[in-house]
C-alpha cells in the first residue's frame, strides 16, 4: 500500500450505519482479523477476544437482542464499565452533543421527537442491516494498559475493513445488553463484552451515510515543543 493509499484509508473510514444486502467473503474477514493481530500490545500480551457472527447466527443473536430492547430503553441499561464518565466536562460534552445533534439531523429526526430517537438507537442491536456483525470481548482480570490495547486492535480492524473496501460502525451500544450477548455466545465468566461492530458494504445513498461528524482542529489537540 502507498502512503496516498493509507491517508485514503484513514480520511474514508467513517461510522457506517445503513448497509447493502451484499455478503462479505469469509476469506476477507479472516484476512482482516488476522492482520489486526500485528496491532501493537504493551508486553505484546495481545488482550483482544473477537466473535464474528453473519448468516443464521447473526440473524439470532438481532432476533435475541431486539427482545430484550423491545419493552425497555437500552440508554438507562447498565454496562459493566462506565460507557461515559457521569462527571464528563468540556470540551467533551459539545463534542458528544454535536455527534447526537448531527445523526439526528441527517434522518430528519426532531430532537423533541423521542420514539424516533429511540428506534433509531435500537438499529444498533441489528447491526444497522450489516452483514457481519463482531463482538469484541477482554478478560475482566486486565487493567486499563489493556483496554488501550483492545482499543487499537478495533480499530485496526476499521482501518483493514476499508481497505478492502467494506466499511464500520464500532457500537458500544452492545455493551449494555452484556448479559444477552454472553448468554448467546456462552462466554466464559470472566469475559466482558467491550463493544459490537457492524461491517459490511455501505449504503451510498442512504441520508445517514453522507455526512462526516467535526474533527477537533490541531491546535485544540496538541501541542508542539521544541519545533520553532
Amino acid at each position: 500500500m502507498s502512503k496516498s493509499d493509507l491517508f485514503e484509508v484513514i480520511e474514508t473510514r467513517h461510522s457506517c450505519r445503513a448497509y447493502l444486502e451484499k455478503p462479505v467473503d469469509p476469506n476477507i474477514l479472516t484476512d482482516i482479523i488476522e492482520r489486526a493481530g500485528r496491532t501493537p500490545s504493551n508486553g505484546n500480551v495481545q488482550p483482544w477476544l473477537v466473535h464474528a457472527l453473519t448468516g443464521q447466527p447473526l440473524e439470532e443473536l438481532k432476533k435475541i437482542a431486539a427482545q430484550t430492547v423491545k419493552t425497555q430503553n437500552p440508554h438507562i441499561n447498565d454496562a459493566e464499565f462506565d460507557v461515559y464518565p457521569s462527571d464528563m466536562v468540556e470540551p467533551y460534552v459539545s463534542r458528544r452533543e454535536t455527534h447526537g445533534a448531527n445523526l439526528y439531523r441527517s434522518l430528519n429526526i426532531d430532537r423533541d421527537n423521542l420514539d424516533l430517537r429511540l428506534g433509531w438507537y435500537r438499529r444498533n442491536f441489528e447491526f444497522f442491516g450489516a452483514p457481519v456483525g463482531l463482538i469484541f470481548c477482554i478478560e475482566r482480570q486486565l487493567g486499563q494498559p489493556q483496554w488501550a490495547d483492545l482499543g487499537s486492535f478495533i480499530q485496526t480492524v476499521t482501518y483493514l475493513a476499508r481497505g478492502h473496501g467494506l466499511d464500520t460502525c464500532t457500537q458500544v451500544a452492545w455493551s449494555r445488553i452484556y448479559g444477552t450477548v454472553a448468554d448467546f455466545l456462552n462466554l466464559p465468566p470472566n469475559h466482558m463484552v467491550y463493544c459490537g461492530m457492524s461491517m459490511g458494504y455501505g449504503d451510498p445513498s442512504h441520508p445517514v451515510n453522507n455526512f462526516r461528524m467535526p474533527r477537533a482542529p490541531v491546535e485544540e489537540i496538541c501541542q508542539f515543543h521544541g519545533f520553532d
